[in-house]
């Protein structure tokens, strides 16, 4: 009883079927880049003012850092190092985190 409630009843014409089916389906990634790009423009601009609010704090606290007064310098550069070359080389390591 389904396959008779859902088999078309005539068919449809081809070309004219496939060129609406594929109009929507082009219409409906368009919108999708659309809010891609708009979320993405939105995003980054948060980013750009939250890093400008912070930039005073962390140009202070770079500037501490590198006077080299506090031994908290060189841990935080070798943590640094280290994470960054695990992220860069975990696929020749094959570490997992």
């Amino acid at each position: 009883m389904l396959d008779k409630l859902l088999e078309y009843h005539q068919t449809p014409a081809t070309d004219r079927f496939v060129s609406k089916v594929m109009e929507g389906i082009k219409r409906q990634q368009r919108m999708r880049q659309i809010i891609l790009t708009a979320a993405s423009v939105i995003g980054g601009s948060f980013g750009v003012a939250g890093a400008m609010l912070l930039s005073d704090p962390v140009g202070q606290l770079i500037t501490q850092f590198s006077a080299g007064e506090s031994p908290m310098s060189v841990g935080l550069a070798l943590m640094s190092a280290v994470a960054f070359l695990g992220w860069l080389l975990h696929d020749e390591t094959r570490m997992s985190v």
